[in-house]
């Protein structure tokens, strides 16, 4: 059974996220401000049969598919409801369901909801000597 190590929405894609994948993926290109689903799940060849069950599901493209020993790596775009359909499709095939990574010593990132909703990291110059 494959376990799954990534489950990550993305609402929306910015133009520069679109910029950087139209230097090096090779497989359907996201638009921007589509939405994206990225799931990455050990064993890699796991993710074979996962990315068969999301785009069968929904009309989803699989952009980015990158299968190693380890870890498998899939990222799929389209419309909103349609991501969350095929996620929801790939949740049920690993018998799993989406939950926040609450529960003691695990990280929790807040959700970025645009670009700039981060906080500017303040440069700290140090004195020569």
């Amino acid at each position: 059974m494959a376990e799954l190590r990534s489950f990550i929405f993305l609402s929306r894609l910015q133009p520069q996220t679109m910029c950087y994948l139209g230097t090096w993926i090779r497989g359907s290109l996201p638009r921007s401000h589509v939405a994206a689903q990225v799931i990455e799940v050990a064993p890699g060849l796991d993710i074979e049969p996962l990315t068969d069950v999301a785009v069968k599901h929904a009309d989803v493209k699989a952009g980015i598919l990158v299968v190693e020993r380890q870890f498998g790596y899939l990222e799929i775009h389209g419309g909103t409801d349609e991501v969350q359909a095929s996620a929801s499709a790939v949740l049920g095939a690993l018998g799993a369901t989406a939950r926040r990574q609450e529960a003691a010593g695990r990280r929790t990132a807040r959700p970025v909801r645009n670009s700039m909703d981060r906080t500017p990291r303040r440069s700290v110059r140090r004195s020569a000597g």
